[in-house]
C-alpha cells in the first residue's frame, strides 16, 4: 500500500501470532526488555552513532541520556510496528480469510451511534445552556462508551457493514474521513447483523418493552440481514 489509513495492529499481531501457531520470534516485550538491557558502553555507542543529533551532542549526559532512551523507544516503538504492518501485508496476500474490499461506498446509517460520532467532535463549539444534557460531553461518552463503529459499505448493489476500532487510524485521518475517499480495506467476516439493529433506540433497546408474537414478525421483516467485517488494515494501493 502507498498509504496507511487504518491499521488495526493489535488484531493483525493475533492474526500473526495464530498463523504461526501462536509461537512469535521476537515478541514486543522481549524486544523492550532487551532493549533495556542495554549496558552502558552499548549506549555509549549508540550515542556515539547518532551523535549528529543536536541535543545528544550539546546538553548534559542526563538530559542527553533521558532523550537519548526516548529516542530509542522511539525508535523500537516504530520498528515493531512496521515489521507487523509487513509482516500482515505478506502474509495476507493469498489468505481467503482475510476479504479484500475496493470500491466501494461507505455511509452511516441513520440515528446510528456512528451517525452520531461524526458531528459529536464538532459538538463542543456550540453548547446551550437550556438543554437537558451537556451535548459537548457526547462525543466524550462515545469515546467511552464504545470502541467499534459501524459503516455501510456499498458495491454493486451489494451492502456489508464495516466494522472500524476507533483507536486504529493512522496519520491524523478519522472516522469521518472514511466517507471521503476511495480506500481499499483488509477484513475478517465476524457474523451478521440486522441493518435496522444499527439504529441507536435498538441499540440500547431503551423502550425495554415485552414482545409479542406480532412485534417478533414485525422485527423479522425490519431490515435485512448483513455480513459484518471487522475491518484490520486500510488505505491506498
Amino acid at each position: 500500500m502507498k498509504k496507511i489509513v487504518y491499521f488495526d495492529e493489535q488484531s493483525a499481531s493475533d492474526y500473526i501470532d495464530i498463523s504461526l501457531g501462536g509461537k512469535k520470534i521476537l515478541t514486543t516485550s522481549e524486544l523492550v526488555e532487551k532493549h533495556k538491557s542495554l549496558d552502558a558502553n552499548v549506549g555509549s555507542a549508540l550515542k556515539a552513532k547518532f551523535n549528529w543529533i543536536p541535543f545528544l551532542s550539546s546538553e548534559s549526559n542526563a538530559s542527553a541520556q533521558t532523550k537519548f532512551n526516548y529516542l530509542s523507544d522511539k525508535i523500537i516503538n516504530s520498528t515493531i510496528s512496521n515489521t507487523i504492518l509487513t509482516d500482515f501485508i505478506n502474509k495476507t496476500q493469498d489468505d481467503e480469510k482475510i476479504i479484500k474490499f475496493e470500491n466501494c461506498t461507505l455511509s452511516a446509517y441513520p440515528n446510528s451511534l456512528t451517525f452520531f460520532k461524526l458531528f459529536t467532535p464538532y459538538v463542543i463549539i456550540s453548547k446551550d445552556n437550556d438543554e437537558k444534557i451537556d451535548v459537548t460531553k457526547l462525543d466524550d461518552a462515545l469515546e467511552k462508551g464504545k470502541g467499534y463503529y459501524e459503516l455501510i459499505a456499498k458495491s454493486k448493489n451489494i451492502q456489508n457493514i464495516l466494522r472500524f476500532n476507533i483507536k486504529a487510524f493512522r496519520n491524523n485521518y478519522n472516522l469521518s474521513d472514511l466517507l471521503k475517499m476511495n480506500l481499499n480495506y483488509n477484513a475478517i467476516f465476524v457474523g451478521t447483523y440486522k441493518i435496522s439493529n444499527l439504529d441507536m433506540n435498538k441499540e440500547f433497546n431503551i423502550n425495554n418493552k415485552e414482545f409479542s408474537l406480532s412485534d417478533l414478525e414485525e422485527e423479522t421483516q425490519e431490515g435485512e440481514e448483513l455480513n459484518v467485517y471487522d475491518v484490520i488494515l486500510a488505505g491506498v494501493l
